[in-house]
């Protein structure tokens, strides 16, 4: 696994899958709303977005 920076951001390449539960964890962990003031509204939405395509990654996985 690795991370690479692009003009528009990061991409993580080559997430073993076994760490996907972990991923799609933090993710939903990051995205509720009392816990994380300093992220915008949008920032909680793309996480809650990324969040439910890896749970949909792990379930074809799994």
């Amino acid at each position: 696994m690795y991370v690479e920076q692009t003009p528009e951001g990061y991409n993580i390449i080559d997430i073993p899958a076994e760490l996907m539960p972990a991923v799609r964890e933090a993710l939903e962990t990051q995205s509720i709303p009392h816990i994380h003031n300093d992220l915008s509204k949008e920032q909680k939405r793309s996480l809650r977005s990324l969040a439910k395509l890896i749970n949909q990654e792990c379930e074809t996985l799994g």
